[in-house]
């Protein structure tokens, strides 16, 4: 097992409710897995954005992962679907502040995007 595959583990014992669809308190989605290149290219995105001391309200991690597959499509010349949960666990890995969004499957994180300001 690998860093990121070990990173991962540590992210899912730290937050039992995430899955490949996010945050998830039923049984609809608990055997949903999150793989580990998609975790890869969240982790790789995120360290090419600007990161707050304030969560960031205006985007959920769902838009967030819309962006890193935007990004994949432009940078690595090909789309790459990635999961909301991908997005999640990158956050958490990073250290990244955030907060569950009430019976929603998506966080908000402290991650601001080009034009946005950073707190």
């Amino acid at each position: 097992m690998d860093t990121n595959e070990l990173l991962l583990n540590l992210v899912l014992k730290l937050e039992p409710t995430l899955t490949g669809a996010g945050m998830y308190t039923g049984l609809k989605y608990s055997e949903d897995p999150i793989p580990i290149n998609e975790f890869m290219l969240c982790l790789e995105w995120l360290g090419q954005q600007r990161i707050g001391k304030k969560i960031n309200s205006i985007r959920t991690s769902y838009s967030l992962k819309s962006y890193c597959e935007e990004w994949t499509k432009k940078i690595k010349g090909q789309f790459k679907y990635i999961s909301n949960g991908a997005m999640v666990a990158a956050i958490i890995a990073c250290g990244i502040k955030y907060c569950k969004i009430d019976d929603d499957m998506n966080v908000f994180a402290a991650v601001y995007i080009r034009e946005e300001e950073c707190e």
